[in-house]
């Protein structure tokens, strides 16, 4: 993945069966709120090609938990 995103996604699409969605700040697995969304609906629309349509697991951890939309 250290290509990024869509070239992984090329590599792997034919194999991905499930997905889990969360944000980090590149330097660990932190399971922060997704918080770029233009990258998140590029990866969005990169699933959708996949061949098998994956389910979606948002996965949140850690001090920033709360939902930024939330008040």
């Amino acid at each position: 993945m250290m290509d990024g995103i869509p070239a992984g996604f090329a590599v792997l699409k034919n194999h991905i069966c499930s997905t889990h969605v969360h944000d980090n700040h590149q330097d660990k697995d932190s399971h922060l709120w997704p918080a770029r969304i233009d990258r998140l609906e590029r990866d969005m629309d990169l699933l959708r090609t996949a061949p098998q349509k994956p389910p979606l697991m948002l996965e949140i951890d850690g001090e920033d938990t709360k939902c930024p939309s939330a008040k």
